[in-house]
């Protein structure tokens, strides 16, 4: 698999410091998750799932791959505060959610909620997120579609005419 917009960064924790993919934040109503990953690692250079000691997953850098006709990549669902409104990320069959952390808005963590995602996706899938805000209620308008050369966010206009041509 390939990776794509993983964003890794030195993380100074209580024991030192560590080479992390984020996710979410922290604090009241939020979710912080640290994948350990190779700090090495590029937009396009094949990646491997690996298993940490305690269990939990991390990304390490592979010479080659099985599973070179899908992507690794984070997708951040988060968007400008409106009273509750949220996005839920709407993922088919061929792909899968790696981990996950969260966003919240407001002092009290409560108000507004958005996902940070690790997701491993398959070349020709169109992911689609879904408005969980009160005023659209389950309006599908933000697109993500991933492509021989990575994913790509698409346009609303676009959707019909990507879905024709698949």
């Amino acid at each position: 698999m390939k990776a794509s917009n993983l964003n890794i960064k030195q993380v100074e924790l209580s024991f030192g410091s560590l080479h992390t993919i984020v996710l979410g934040e922290t604090g009241r109503g939020r979710n912080r998750t640290l994948v350990p990953a190779d700090p090495t690692i590029k937009n396009g250079d094949r990646v491997n799932l690996a298993t940490t000691k305690s269990g939990g997953v991390k990304v390490v850098k592979a010479e080659n791959s099985s599973d070179d006709d899908y992507w690794l990549f984070v997708i951040n669902t988060k968007i400008r505060y409106s009273r509750y409104n949220s996005y839920i990320c709407d993922l088919p069959e061929n792909a899968e959610v790696i981990a996950e952390g969260n966003f919240a808005d407001g002092d009290a963590g409560r108000t507004s909620r958005s996902s940070h995602v690790l997701i491993k996706a398959k070349v020709g899938t169109l992911i689609e997120f879904v408005s969980g805000s009160t005023s659209s209620q389950g309006t599908i308008d933000r697109y993500i579609y991933v492509k021989e050369d990575g994913p790509i966010e698409i346009y609303q206009d676009e959707v019909s005419l990507l879905k024709d041509s698949i």
